[in-house]
């Protein structure tokens, strides 16, 4: 279990048997600081994978926006938000 907010990077995986035979299925890797193993060579990454989903292009695209959407909302709350701010627009509400 990830919290979204803890997420530093994802990324989408369909191989060569997902191509073929998965039907459009694929997996997410997901990266977070605590995803690392250390052996005498030193640091591995080891993310985290979500395996076997279909539509893995559009599960990641909503992935990324939930993750930035509530890592947004952590650093700026609603409340000290601009009433108008170009940068930034987002729908995410944490009461839904």
């Amino acid at each position: 279990m990830v919290d979204f907010d803890q997420i530093t990077n994802a990324e989408v995986d369909v191989g060569v048997l997902d191509k073929l035979f998965g039907g459009g299925s694929g997996s997410i890797l997901i990266s977070t600081a605590g995803s690392f193993t250390y052996t005498r060579r030193g640091a591995i990454q080891k993310p985290y994978t979500i395996s076997h989903i279909d539509n893995p292009y559009d599960v990641f695209k909503f992935l990324k926006k939930v993750s930035f959407a509530v890592k947004t909302d952590i650093e700026y709350p609603n409340k000290y938000r601009p009433k108008i701010n170009p940068g930034y627009g987002t729908e995410y509400n944490p009461n839904k």
